[in-house]
């Protein structure tokens, strides 16, 4: 402990003296998976996340490219993003123990709509996003029409892993030393091969293109903390970067409401009271919900069963395994997969 906190002190020593650290509680990733560790830490100042990148997942000049879309954000009035705070020198992270280290305002709120999902709630957080990427659209890099980095790569994995790597799952389950991810693992893999024709299908449909700016591209209900109805925070941008919104929409939207196609609907009208979407957009946003249900609990396996990664927080892991599992059980009882050719809504033409 105290060599941790000899440390924590060292970061905060780049800083202002009023970051001068006065108690400082590990919150390891704080629920999360990307690896990141967070302390909250309380200093003259008051209460502050301490951020650690993991090695080796971002680079100094892309840190940099990060906090300067969040603080263009923030300046023109986006208040529930955590804009870093800028060291003595004027940087806004710190390099120390082969790590990039980060201080950014503890936000208020939790992650709670699934304790209580309200149409309030689903509406603030689906107007929060369209205001985040109106404000991203004016101020950050905009890199005109095309297809979808992210929804591209999705194309490439999900067709391998509905392909040879589904049998080899297959195989690999059950491993034995953990029989409850075993159990959620068949669980999950029955429903897939039930849809499997279909989702080939989807995943042929040629994607459209469209405009493309700032994203999160990791927006999903644990990084949205409420009090009340009312959003306080969107957290966790390592994964800013230029994309399509409708990677986000998708994301957080599936993440929230699941497969329902009513609450489907609402969300995207919530969202397009601020930022309208195009035809393209909104198919492309459908489109991204559902093959995110489709390969999210997927994507978990194959790093356990195929290659091996163990985590910490297995309740955290089994959850999200229930909740793709639960998803999944959606879509089929929404009736998309009974239509031919993978149709979501109307198709958009493509260029």
């Amino acid at each position: 402990m105290t060599a941790e906190r000899d440390l924590l002190q060292r970061v905060l020593r780049e800083y202002s003296p009023i970051y001068e650290l006065r108690d400082a509680v590990l919150l390891g990733n704080a629920g999360g998976f990307s690896g990141a560790c967070l302390w909250r830490v309380t200093t003259a100042a008051g209460v502050f996340a301490l951020r650690r990148w993991p090695r080796g997942t971002i680079t100094a000049d892309q840190l940099r490219q990060l906090h300067g879309v969040l603080e263009k954000v923030v300046l023109e009035g986006i208040n529930y993003v955590p804009l870093p705070a800028r060291t003595a020198d004027g940087r806004t992270f710190v390099e120390a123990e082969g790590h990039l280290w980060q201080l950014e305002p503890w936000l208020p709120g939790q992650a709670d709509f699934w304790q209580h999902p309200t149409a309030g709630k689903l509406q603030a957080a689906m107007q929060a996003l369209a205001r985040f990427h109106l404000t991203a659209s004016l101020v950050g890099e905009m890199a005109g029409f095309g297809v979808s980095p992210a929804f591209e790569a999705r194309q490439r994995e999900l067709r391998a892993m509905l392909g040879p790597e589904l049998e080899r799952l297959e195989r690999a389950v059950p491993a034995g030393h953990w029989p409850e991810m075993d159990e959620l693992a068949d669980q999950l893999l029955a429903r897939v091969r039930r849809v499997r024709i279909w989702a080939q299908q989807l995943l042929d449909c040629r994607l459209p293109q469209v405009p493309l700016q700032p994203v999160i591209r990791d927006v999903w209900h644990d990084h949205v903390l409420f009090e009340g109805e009312r959003v306080t925070g969107l957290v966790d941008f390592g994964c800013l970067g230029i994309d399509s919104v409708a990677v986000d929409i998708g994301r957080l939207a599936g993440s929230l409401i699941g497969e329902n196609q009513a609450r489907w609907r609402e969300a995207l009208a919530y969202y397009e009271k601020v930022r309208p979407l195009s035809p393209a957009e909104r198919w492309l946003a459908a489109w991204g919900r559902v093959t995110g249900t489709i390969g999210g609990g997927l994507v978990w396996l194959k790093r356990h069963y195929l290659k091996g990664a163990t985590w910490d927080r297995r309740p955290g892991i089994l959850q999200r395994l229930r909740h793709f599992i639960e998803r999944l059980d959606q879509l089929r009882a929404s009736g998309l997969t009974s239509r031919p050719g993978g149709a979501l809504d109307a198709r958009p033409n493509v260029a």
